[in-house]
């Protein structure tokens, strides 16, 4: 039985530890690590009924809000240590700059003023970043055995700085004058393995993360949304393991570039015993989704016969006696 990303949370949280969901594109590690965290944070079980949009409006709703007990971002070539941890940027109504707070710092001094509660920072697409330029010298304090012993930070000497409203940049954001990241927040991260950036995730930031594969058959069973017990989702199944094992076998491929189950979600969901819907959703899944993906995983590639080899193994696979041909 596949641990579910909610219980490798549960069990971050106990350890202090810092989790990384990774795995073939389409694997659904993003919706999952969101849907998990709501749940953790309402302590409610939302079931296959808690759809994409409803995840897009609860995203919305903590995003604009200061307090909430999660954070989502998702790092990039352009971001920054100044953009996580602290810096100077320029002030909202353009009268030069001033030493403001990056949204992981906020983060943590909103968790420290609220012990009872877990928090939950987010951070997808992690090794599109320049992870240690990044989190600078919290690299220290990634590891679960030192988050309390604080580090003085790039900015420290302009900590004493006073704020708006009279406090200082230590009162509001540090702990003791010093940076640490709160026993009650906990670290997730996401990215998939066939990004061409995951070289930039270096061994030593490597180490204090707990990393958990997310593979295309346990995409598959984590749906919640699939009724397994119909024939549009026998043939999908079996059409998803085809190609997945053709990608395994081509040579320049392998494991880390099989589709997960949002590139068949369409497939598994078309209606029981309805030939036309599922071969339509078969066809147009191929065209706008998988053929362009398997074309650029084949760029470069001298095997010229590939990409006909997974057409004709989609175009044939989960097709019965009863099912018109394609």
């Amino acid at each position: 039985m596949t641990v579910s990303i909610k219980e490798n949370i549960e069990k971050a949280d106990l350890n202090h530890t810092n989790l990384i969901f990774h795995g073939a594109p389409g694997t659904g590690k993003t919706f999952g690590v969101l849907k998990a965290v709501t749940e953790l944070i309402d302590g409610k079980e939302y079931g296959a009924d808690f759809t994409q949009e409803m995840m897009v409006e609860r995203l919305r709703a903590a995003q604009s809000d200061d307090r909430s007990r999660f954070r989502f971002v998702q790092f990039h070539p352009s971001y920054d240590y100044t953009d996580f941890v602290e810096g100077l940027r320029p002030n909202p109504k353009g009268n030069g700059f001033s030493l403001q707070a990056g949204t992981f710092m906020e983060f943590c001094a909103n968790a420290r003023n609220d012990q009872n509660n877990r928090y939950y920072f987010i951070i997808d697409e992690i090794n599109r970043g320049d992870v240690s330029n990044i989190f600078g010298e919290l690299f220290f304090l990634l590891d679960g055995g030192y988050r309390e012993v604080g580090i003085d930070t790039q900015y420290a000497n302009m900590h004493q700085v006073e704020l708006a409203d009279g406090e200082t940049f230590a009162q509001r954001y540090l702990d003791g004058g010093k940076f640490t990241i709160p026993e009650n927040v906990t670290i997730i991260g996401t990215m998939n393995d066939i990004d061409r950036s995951v070289d930039s995730f270096d061994f030593a930031m490597r180490r204090r993360f707990n990393f958990i594969n997310i593979s295309a058959e346990n995409s598959r069973e984590m749906r919640e949304d699939f009724d397994i017990t119909t024939n549009s989702y026998q043939k999908m199944a079996k059409l998803m393991d085809a190609i997945n094992k053709e990608i395994r076998e081509t040579d320049g491929l392998g494991e880390s570039y099989e589709l997960g189950a949002s590139y068949f979600q369409d497939l598994a969901k078309a209606a029981n015993n309805d030939p036309e819907e599922y071969n339509k959703a078969k066809a147009e899944t191929w065209e706008n989704r998988v053929k362009p993906l398997l074309t650029e995983y084949l760029r470069g590639s001298t095997d010229d016969n590939a990409l006909g080899r997974f057409s004709d193994i989609w175009h044939k696979s989960g097709i019965s006696e009863s099912d018109d041909q394609e």
